[in-house]
């Protein structure tokens, strides 16, 4: 058997165990804050990666949402294309257009008051008129109006017309250019 004796005074041990109490409670303390510590980081943590998850969210709708917007410019671009290829089909049309008005314009200030015409017939650029002039001279001097006329050239008239003085019916060819009845 074993007899246990304690010396130390009782404010003494009051104080010891209130050291010791003071101990744990500080050393109790300690272990809380850390693991608040913890917590709190983790939880900032969670909200970080909750405000970067919800930022890529975000950026994946404007991704989205410009995506539709990209298809409609692209859509846009596509008929843009497809206008300007009409029109250039159409402007290629215009070129290649004859515009028989300029000749008949250039023949109605070369024909001499005292010639009719009665018909013109044209294949490709080659022109032939037929018509009544009142004298052989008449017919000649519109012969030579169309010889000083740049837009017509290998003008023929055969020498059967200018068998008769008056009433001369006549057939007359020549070859015009190209150039005179487009527009430039």
């Amino acid at each position: 058997m074993q007899i246990k004796l304690n010396l130390i005074p009782n404010y003494k041990r009051k104080e010891i165990e209130q050291s010791r109490l003071f101990g744990f409670i500080l050393k109790l303390g300690l272990e809380l804050f850390v693991l608040a510590f913890f917590v709190v980081i983790a939880v900032v943590s969670f909200q970080f990666i909750l405000k970067l998850n919800f930022k890529l969210a975000e950026e994946d709708i404007n991704i989205d949402s410009q995506k539709g917007k990209f298809e409609k410019i692209k859509q846009y671009d596509n008929e843009f294309l497809g206008i300007n290829e009409q029109l250039g089909e159409i402007d290629k049309i215009q070129k290649e257009q004859l515009y028989w008005s300029f000749f008949l314009d250039k023949i109605s200030q070369l024909v001499p008051g005292k010639i009719t015409l009665n018909g013109i017939i044209t294949k490709d650029y080659k022109i032939i008129l037929s018509g009544i002039a009142e004298n052989r001279d008449v017919l000649i001097e519109f012969k030579d109006n169309l010889n000083g006329e740049e837009c017509f050239d290998n003008i023929d008239l055969p020498l059967s017309n200018l068998v008769s003085k008056n009433n001369v019916d006549f057939q007359m060819e020549f070859n015009l250019k190209e150039e005179c009845i487009k527009k430039q």
